[in-house]
């Protein structure tokens, strides 16, 4: 595979990221609505280590440091 065919099939990737970025960001926005009106903490450690641990427990090691990093900014 070329350079040019990896950076076409990026951006083709990207491309698919973006809309399923945009509706977790909506969920998201509905969760933080949700849990202002019952009071409730919007941002839990707890579930985040155990959702971080969960999803990371199968990813290469080569490359899950990014991963995590890249779901904590989520």
């Amino acid at each position: 595979m070329t350079l040019e065919e990896v950076r076409k099939q990026i951006d083709a990737i990207d491309t698919q990221m973006k809309p399923l970025f945009l509706q977790r960001m909506e969920c998201a926005r509905y969760v933080a609505e949700e849990k202002e009106k019952t009071g409730g903490n919007v941002y839990v450690p707890e579930r985040e280590r155990e959702i971080i641990e969960k999803r990371a427990s199968d990813v290469d090691t080569d490359v899950r440091e990014e991963y995590v990093t890249f779901l904590k900014h989520l």
